[in-house]
């Protein structure tokens, strides 16, 4: 008797294509979180609780294979060679002992650094740390998965299994892209065109001219490796949400602020005659919000990003009203799909092959071209919702990160704590600097603090 089992395949989109074609040279394109806990997790349950995720979650059970043209995502059934693949993938530290942060910040780096067998194996791997009252995971899962956001996803599956309650079995969903991106009439084409080239040539002659601000001290060919430092702000996240509502803006904008604001400071004074120093700024925006209404995907990499520009200013308020300026103007070019152009230029790009756009990647860096963001910015938002209500088993602490083409700054917030993870590639930029560029955004936060102090305390308590 023959048995007949229906493959499942996932195409990858823009995003995850992307990320495939540049696994190698810029090395392994992973997510890798740290989690901290509070409660007692024995390695058993741990490793049901990753069972159990793997199997809500089709992309955590899936294996990379070619398609005629290119690589898609195949699911694998559950059964015994799923089994083996989840055993290989978790991994029990032999150490009982809580960790240093030192300690914890080496493995998240390393982790970072060491790819994963897409091939053959899972697109996860989770090394756990059995302490007996803050015991720690460290799950890191490839970017053609999904985003951070996804990531959260994940987190609260397993927290859920941990704490005895069941987790809902998830349909595959389709990671296209296209209905955030695209016009959704073809008669709004052309305008969506017009509009575009419109705004190209506005940013062109905007910026030309300017001299562009980045942490990297020297040219190099290739890309080695990756570092990162965990950075907890001396600012509370309902400290940071109050200046930020009391300048008219959000979050990201306070944030971008800041890093914008520290990168310029490390300018030395210039005379007229020099040319205006800018940092670029590539803030990470969740497609999910421009999905039309209860269409958009729960798991996938579904990021889009918009580039705002931080000039020299009177001050920082000064600095976040334009960013303020900047990211409306760009959100709204979003929502009115006028970037559909370049983004279907961007397909073609990643349809020619992981060689041929391997190849062009090293060549641009070679010739020191195109200019790269100063810094990348992704905030994952609140991560209190990983934790389920009612649970024994608490989400105690949260660092996130990702490979990046140069500076990446991921922010998470939790228990109203603002934590960072800065990740630079090591062949331009040196520790030194980061750690300076560090040290500079955490003096910002306590002035701006310290100035609105006098505002903050006259400002009436919420009444409920």
């Amino acid at each position: 008797m023959t048995l007949t089992v229906t493959t499942i395949y996932i195409a990858l989109n823009r995003s995850e294509h992307r990320a495939l074609a540049l696994e190698g040279c810029t090395g392994p394109i992973n997510q890798p979180h740290l989690l901290s806990f509070e409660g007692e997790i024995t390695p058993e349950a741990m490793r049901e609780a990753l069972w159990q995720t793997t199997l809500s979650w089709p992309r955590m059970r899936s294996v990379l294979v070619p398609s005629w043209l290119s690589w898609q995502l195949e699911v694998l059934p559950e059964g015994p060679d799923l089994h083996v693949l989840v055993d290989h993938a978790f991994r029990v530290s032999p150490s009982t002992r809580a960790p240093s942060p030192e300690m914890l910040e080496s493995m998240h780096c390393d982790e970072l650094n060491t790819p994963l067998c897409l091939e053959r194996g899972l697109p996860w791997r989770a090394w756990f740390i059995a302490h007996p009252t803050h015991p720690v995971l460290l799950l890191n899962i490839h970017h053609i998965v999904g985003d951070g956001h996804s990531m959260f996803r994940i987190h609260r599956s397993i927290l859920q299994r941990i704490n005895g309650q069941p987790i809902e079995r998830n349909p595959v969903e389709s990671g296209k892209q296209s209905p955030a991106l695209m016009p959704r009439h073809w008669w709004q084409w052309p305008g969506s065109v017009a509009a575009w080239w419109r705004n190209e040539r506005h940013d062109a002659r905007l910026h030309k001219g300017r001299k562009l601000i980045t942490l990297a001290s020297r040219a190099s060919k290739r890309y080695t490796v990756s570092a990162l430092r965990h950075v907890m702000l001396p600012i509370s996240l309902a400290e940071a949400k109050d200046v930020a509502h009391h300048h008219g803006t959000t979050l990201n904008v306070l944030m971008a602020s800041l890093l914008a604001e520290a990168l310029l400071s490390r300018q030395s004074v210039r005379s007229p005659q020099d040319p205006e120093p800018v940092v670029k700024l590539c803030v990470a925006v969740d497609l999910r919000r421009h999905f039309p209404e209860g269409t958009a995907p729960r798991m996938g990499n579904l990021v889009g990003n918009v580039m705002l520009y931080a000039a020299p200013r009177r001050d920082i308020a000064s600095q976040m009203n334009d960013l303020k300026r900047q990211s409306q103007d760009q959100l709204g070019r979003l929502e009115r799909r006028e970037l559909a152009l370049p983004r279907r230029v961007q397909d073609g790009v990643t349809m020619i092959g992981r060689r041929l756009l391997t190849k062009l990647v090293l060549d641009l860096k070679a010739r020191g071209g195109p200019a790269l963001p100063s810094v990348f910015i992704s905030d994952l938002g609140s991560a209190d919702s990983v934790t389920p209500d009612n649970a024994r088993v608490r989400l105690n602490s949260l660092w996130t990160t990702s490979m990046g083409v140069s500076l990446l700054v991921s922010i998470a917030s939790l228990d109203n704590r603002l934590q960072l993870v800065f990740t630079w590639q090591c062949d331009q930029t040196d520790a030194a600097d980061v750690d300076a560029l560090i040290r500079q955004v955490q003096a910002q936060c306590e002035d701006l603090m310290a100035l609105h102090a006098p505002i903050r305390a006259s400002s009436p308590e919420p009444c409920c």
